[in-house]
């Protein structure tokens, strides 16, 4: 189980930093301010995501990123990359809602949403696990060399709902 939402998880964070600067520099049009450019990153991610094409994103993620996945496991770049390459995890669908973005000083952004996927993970020995669900993400990217890059990736179970919490 922790290595399905590790594997999830890392997919969610590679994904969406690389494919959305592989399509696009970093501001596609003058126009296009650094919130618009990173909410259209993180959905491209998502769309590079179903399709398994980490090498799509992987040179957007920086080389020391942490990703943190909804069971609490802790994954690097290269852990994250082999899920993917190996086939290990795989997703069917992702689909992103509930998008924040908040630059601060134009270096560094958070960005914050809800994700629903179906997906499996297929473990060494041959066993597979559905992990299908909807899962909140933060995202912490810091502009490098004009570029955004993705350095760090949580994860947590659930929609969030608290509204049957009593405070």
């Amino acid at each position: 189980m922790k290595k399905l939402f590790i594997l999830f998880a890392l997919l969610i964070t590679v994904v969406s930093a690389s494919f959305a600067q592989k399509t696009a520099p970093a501001k596609e049009t003058a126009k296009e301010t650094d919130e618009q450019w990173l909410t259209r990153f993180e959905i491209q991610s998502a769309e590079a995501l179903v399709k398994g094409d980490f090498s799509a994103v992987e040179k957007y993620i920086s080389n020391d990123s942490v990703l943190t996945d909804p069971s609490g496991m802790m994954f690097t770049k290269a852990q994250t990359a082999d899920l993917f390459k190996t086939g290990m995890l795989k997703f069917e669908s992702s689909k992103f809602s509930e998008i924040k973005v908040r630059v601060f000083n134009g270096t560094t952004a958070v960005v914050t949403y809800l994700s629903e996927d179906k997906g499996m993970i297929k473990y060494a020995d041959g066993k597979t696990q559905d992990i299908s669900g909807k899962y909140r993400w933060t995202d912490t990217f810091v502009k490098m060399n004009g570029m955004w890059m993705c350095v760090a990736t949580h994860g947590t179970p659930g929609d969030g709902n608290v509204t049957a919490l009593k405070w």
